[in-house]
């Protein structure tokens, strides 16, 4: 190793210089609890599938500790708004070969301690492709919110910069 290098390595450890990939996000606010989404859509169970979807991305992530509502320190909320499935890909006779789902919900963060919005609402969208006869309608719902609540949570780590 160049002295140039060592000293570098050097600085930077006596400097105490970490990176985290939760940014500023305060540690008292990382129990959090999921409550059941609004489904304002025609497309029934939305609420229950985003809800489930949701707690699925957090526990992914690992940044977050979902725990019941009254042991939460940040309650995350959520409105599906709109649901739609349109053909994607056709076969060379007109079959439809795979959908996509597009949908938008709003997801909000709120500070329990405070009784203020950490993350004020804010509208998202997400979409999936599904392949006919080999997945489903839920699947390309699942991919969508993935997608969706990837954004929200990205946004939720990142609003401390």
């Amino acid at each position: 190793m160049s002295v140039r290098k060592a000293l570098i390595l050097s600085f930077i450890t006596l400097s105490g210089c970490t990176y985290s990939f939760s940014g500023f996000f305060p540690k008292e606010l990382r129990k959090t609890h999921v409550r059941l989404f609004t489904n304002n859509t025609a497309r029934q169970g939305l609420q229950t599938i985003a809800t489930d979807v949701f707690g699925e991305r957090i526990r992914k992530d690992g940044r977050l500790e979902l725990v019941g509502e009254t042991e939460a320190a940040l309650i995350a909320e959520g409105e599906v708004s709109s649901f739609r499935k349109d053909p994607e890909e056709y076969d060379a006779s007109g079959k439809i070969l795979t959908y996509r789902v597009t949908i938008r919900a709003k997801v909000s963060f709120y500070d329990v301690a405070k009784q203020e919005y950490y993350m004020k609402p804010k509208a998202y969208q997400g979409w999936g492709i599904y392949r006919v006869g080999s997945e489903t309608e839920e699947d390309g719902i699942r991919k969508a919110l993935a997608s969706l609540f990837d954004q929200a949570l990205a946004e939720l780590f990142s609003s401390g910069f």
